[in-house]
């Protein structure tokens, strides 16, 4: 018994630090040590290790069959924390699968338990787990409540990689709703934290976070330095994800340099990344970016194939700040081609969206689309109207090319 835990010991340090099949290879061999002493818990343990891992690495059948068998182990043994443990595991496998309800039931059932067992580090995890969320399906304001309570848990705790892992994850909070330089701080502090920890995931996940930010600020040598560090800690830990989101933000920074061989190389890749994964977030985003690659070199039907197999998928992900910036590019291709019947719904579709995740940039972006489009059938009162509304928008988020062509779009009415 004290070889297998040992064994477990070792993978789960060896998971932590990414070194995925030293961990397998030591939860290998603990299995079968804990199976012929017949103990359950030290089994039950190892599982969730297992799945933890195989989750992390985008495989996603093994590790619900992982979790599958854990559970009913912790069970018999009438264990609330390996319960709780096994359904917060769970609860991050269905987050990352998409399946937001399964993910949030899992999550609230592991919180009552470790409140129960007034385990602050587990429900600290759960927090984490629920902020990310609900980040991730636009509730930002519940996001940052679920971060807030998960950081004093983690610092109480004195635990470095779980308070880096919040911080990390508010700064994408503060990033999606362009609180810039609070991004940036809360970037700045994660990653010395999970140097610290040799968390090297971590560090990869907040230097594509900064790529990110420095892409959205238009610092793109300063971009591309992140990205650049982010990929080789992304494969060194064979996270397929993490390295697939920072080709996708790579291919989005080449496009917008017009570099766009080098940009279809990365979606290219990006995409085969997700896929393998089945990460239907990531191929929608993905998707997106080569639509408007696609529509950028004037290759309008491979434009609208992209755009049209991203949204459902982002549907059906109820993710949606993804569905509206696809229906912004939609509506932009079919008013380019004169499409204006088709362009308006798109535009009508996406306005709302936009103002549900509190986003001005798409909001700004599309009433500015609406505004060419009214232009462009002489209602020159609706025109203007819309332009009117697009320019504090723009304005508010210090975008002076936006601000620019919404003044241009005025000048044409006079």
């Amino acid at each position: 018994l004290g070889e297998a835990n040992t064994l477990r010991s070792l993978g789960d340090l060896d998971r932590l630090l990414g070194n995925n099949d030293d961990a397998r290879a030591a939860y290998d061999q603990a299995l079968p040590l804990f199976r012929e002493t017949q103990s359950r818990l030290g089994e039950a343990g190892t599982l969730v290790g297992l799945g933890d891992l195989e989750r992390r690495l985008g495989r996603n059948d093994e590790a619900r069959a992982a979790y599958d068998k854990a559970l009913p182990l912790y069970r018999t043994e009438k264990s609330r924390l390996g319960e709780a443990n096994t359904l917060r595991g769970l609860g991050e496998l269905e987050r990352q699968l998409g399946r937001n309800d399964e993910a949030r039931t899992a999550y609230d059932k592991s919180l009552q338990l470790y409140r129960a067992e007034k385990d602050q580090l587990g429900e600290a995890g759960t927090w984490l787990g629920l902020s990310e969320l609900e980040r991730q399906v636009g509730r930002n304001n519940e996001a940052r409540i679920a971060y807030e309570k998960a950081l004093p848990l983690y610092r109480a705790a004195q635990d470095r990689l779980g308070e880096a892992n919040t911080l990390l994850g508010l700064g994408e909070l503060e990033r999606k709703l362009d609180r810039n330089d609070m991004a940036r701080a809360a970037f700045d502090e994660a990653l010395p934290l999970f140097r610290a920890a040799q968390g090297r995931l971590g560090e990869a996940n907040t230097l594509r976070g900064l790529g990110e930010l420095e892409r959205y600020l238009g610092r793109s040598e300063e971009a591309r330095v992140a990205y650049d560090k982010a990929l080789p800690l992304f494969r060194a830990t064979q996270d397929r994800l993490g390295e697939a989101n920072a080709l996708l933000g790579l291919g989005d920074l080449e496009r917008n340099l017009g570099r766009d061989e080098a940009a279809r190389a990365a979606y290219e890749s990006a995409l085969q990344l997700f896929s393998a994964a089945l990460s239907q977030l990531g191929e929608a985003n993905t998707l997106r970016g080569l639509g408007e690659l696609e529509r950028k070199q004037g290759r309008h039907e491979e434009a609208r194939a992209s755009y049209e197999t991203a949204l459902p998928l982002y549907r059906a992900l109820q993710d949606r700040l993804g569905e509206a910036g696809t229906l912004l590019g939609l509506g932009d291709l079919e008013r380019k081609l004169g499409r204006h019947e088709e362009a308006r719904a798109a535009y009508d579709t996406a306005l709302p969206l936009f103002r549900a995740v509190l986003d001005p940039v798409g909001e700004a972006g599309t009433l500015s689309g609406l505004g060419e489009l009214e232009r462009k059938l002489g209602r020159n009162d609706e025109a203007r109207a819309a332009y009117d509304k697009a320019l504090p928008l723009y304005r508010k988020v210090q975008d002076r090319l936006g601000e620019a062509n919404t003044l241009l779009g005025l000048g044409e009415l006079e």
